[in-house]
């Protein structure tokens, strides 16, 4: 069974889902890293954590492609 308990209800149902998604016991419906990578919660706190860093990236440069 997949069941565990929930992730506090502070944080937002993408993250419960992605948690959700790394905890399935068989490991082929797991997503990747890179399918991680990827998901739209990841890419904005990625994008977040550059900004708050100070940090740039060149004109048309990407964290990860998409």
């Amino acid at each position: 069974s997949d069941k565990h308990d929930p992730i506090p209800n502070r944080y937002c149902k993408e993250l419960g889902d992605l948690v959700d998604l790394m905890l399935k016991k068989d490991p082929a419906e797991r997503p990747s890293c890179t399918d991680i990578l990827k998901m739209d919660i990841v890419r904005q706190h990625m994008k977040d954590f550059v900004r708050k860093r100070g940090l740039t990236l060149k004109p048309g440069e990407r964290m990860l492609k998409k």
